[in-house]
């Protein structure tokens, strides 16, 4: 049975082959359903042109892809992406739907007010973060599996599950009530994956 599996990209590195090469072995590898283009180092011209290069690669490989930008950006992109990711400040400014309902829209979430926004301005999905302490997000309260479980079960809203979790968690995260899993760093394709399963 196929995963439903959520990859976050690590921030654009500089090198554009290379960074889209990764990001197709990481596609073909994993076959996530969705990619948000996460690149918070990239300003608004250089997010764009290189969110229309990540577009491309997933449309070829038939994978959702999420922008992590601001409605403006998405605006402007939205003939080529299938939806916009809200970070918790976003949403939580957010009175109604952004985005038109053919669109995919998601949202960050730390706690169970945020849920309860994401539930109410109409998210398609959330991701409920961090599960546990992780190196992006040092000072994230870790919302460990008992409290997630007790979140998820208050909507019928999807949630993945993110945050210092990988594949060898999805079972787990399943069966507390999650979509699936979203991650960074445990989809983002490198040459130590092929290492850790030769």
């Amino acid at each position: 049975m196929k995963k439903n599996l959520y990859l976050i990209t690590p921030d654009f590195d500089g090198d554009i082959s290379s960074y889209l090469a990764s990001l197709k072995k990481s596609i073909e590898h994993f076959s996530p359903k969705r990619v948000q283009f996460r690149s918070k180092n990239l300003d608004r011209k250089q997010y764009i042109e290189m969110a229309k290069c990540v577009s491309k690669l997933c449309k070829e490989s038939g994978a959702d892809i999420i922008v992590n930008a601001d409605v403006d950006v998405f605006n402007e992109l939205q003939s080529e992406v299938d939806g916009l990711h809200l970070t918790s400040v976003e949403m939580t400014n957010t009175k109604e739907r952004p985005i038109p309902s053919e669109k995919l829209l998601s949202g960050a979430c730390h706690n169970i007010e945020q849920v309860k926004i994401a539930s109410r301005i109409g998210c398609d999905f959330a991701v409920l973060c961090p599960i546990f302490k992780t190196p992006s997000s040092p000072k994230g309260i870790p919302v460990g599996w008992p409290s997630f479980s007790k979140m998820v079960s208050t909507t019928t809203m999807p949630i993945y599950a993110l945050g210092g979790i990988g594949l060898d968690d999805y079972d787990t995260a399943i069966a507390n009530g999650a979509f699936g899993i979203a991650a960074k760093r445990g989809l983002w394709f490198t040459e130590n994956i092929l290492k850790d399963e030769g």
